[in-house]
């Protein structure tokens, strides 16, 4: 079971944007899965609250985005949904099709409560992270790889 692994990564991930004295407010951590990343949501999300059972995060939750595959063919240009990995373009049958989502593992951002000072508010960080993914967890264009092709 290599998602917890992967799980304790995403815990490590969420301590060096959230200091342990915030810990308490952490309530979700997103992050997207791609089809063949090679992990079982339901097996992470379990995982992951071992990994954080027993630390200052402990009321933080998974919330997993799946993304399902696609591609391009390079030939005609085709943007192709692709329910099996099968590399033939649909529209003109070329063997030249590049994959562009569906091995995504990403941690995409972290939420948290509100302060409840008015002054703690000022400076409070609500989510971290947004539409770019904070950490990309075996991808190539990452912010911050882990291991290669995973954890």
């Amino acid at each position: 079971m290599h998602e917890l692994g992967i799980a304790t990564g995403i815990l490590d991930i969420v301590r060096q944007y959230v200091p342990e004295e915030r810990a308490a407010r952490v309530r979700r951590v997103h992050v997207r899965v791609g089809e063949l990343a090679g992990v079982v949501p339901e097996a992470l999300t379990f995982c992951f609250a071992v990994a954080v059972d027993g630390t200052p995060y402990k009321s933080a939750v998974l919330a997993i985005e799946p993304v399902p595959m696609t591609g391009r063919c390079k030939d005609c240009g085709a943007k192709l949904s692709m329910s099996t990995p099968t590399f033939w373009c649909s529209e003109c049958h070329s063997p030249r099709v590049q994959m562009t989502s569906g091995r995504e593992l990403q941690v995409v951002d972290v939420e948290l409560d509100d302060d409840e000072t008015e002054e703690a508010k000022a400076s409070s960080l609500h989510t971290i992270g947004g539409r770019r993914a904070l950490h990309t967890i075996g991808g190539r264009r990452a912010l911050n790889t882990i291991g290669g092709r995973g954890l």
